[in-house]
């Protein structure tokens, strides 16, 4: 069963030659695809070329770039270090998550790369060992220009174990603690 598990990799760009699909499936999309849109997604489906993966690269970071005037691309520059920083680890030794590995919460596709790619390194963060009744709870604050909280993020390990994901509170407040219970 794991062995066709790892065969049944979803592949984007069926029609795309070898070093296209590296190129945009693999070395792109795996890393940025929550900033793709569902029309940009539909387009990189139909890539089949380098040349075509090349243009459609340009294109995309084209659109983002935040000072068309400058001859950077700020934008691109951003996520670039953004993920530079999710390979390398960077909030393992933070002191408000230390020990924390993006690799052991699901890479780019975990909860916390997500929000990372998205909005950068927190301004305040904090784990919250939790002993036996209750999970490890990670929290995350973003302040805006003023110093007041324009985002704030709960993560917490289903059940104690495996990867920080997302609170997402619901109506009924003890389905929410139980997700936070080791022992529901």
């Amino acid at each position: 069963l794991l062995l066709f598990n790892s065969c049944a990799k979803k592949v984007l760009m069926p029609h795309a030659e070898q070093n296209a699909r590296e190129a945009c499936e693999e070395n792109f999309y795996s890393k940025f695809h929550m900033f793709v849109s569902e029309e940009e997604q539909k387009d990189l489906s139909k890539v089949k070329t380098l040349q075509e993966c090349r243009s459609f690269l340009d294109k995309f970071m084209n659109i983002r770039d935040t000072d068309p005037t400058t001859p950077e691309n700020e934008w691109e520059q951003m996520i670039e270090k953004r993920a530079a920083d999710v390979e390398n680890e960077a909030l393992s030794s933070n002191s408000g998550s230390a020990g924390f590995f993006f690799s052991g919460n699901g890479g780019f596709n975990g909860d916390t790369s997500k929000v990372y790619m998205l909005h950068g390194l927190p301004d305040y963060m904090e784990t919250l060992n939790n002993g036996r009744l209750y999970t490890d709870l990670m929290i995350w604050i973003y302040l805006d220009d003023r110093g007041n909280h324009k985002y704030r993020f709960l993560f917490y390990q289903r059940q104690g174990f495996g990867s920080f994901i997302i609170l997402r509170p619901s109506f009924d407040i003890t389905y929410s603690l139980q997700e936070i219970n080791k022992n529901p």
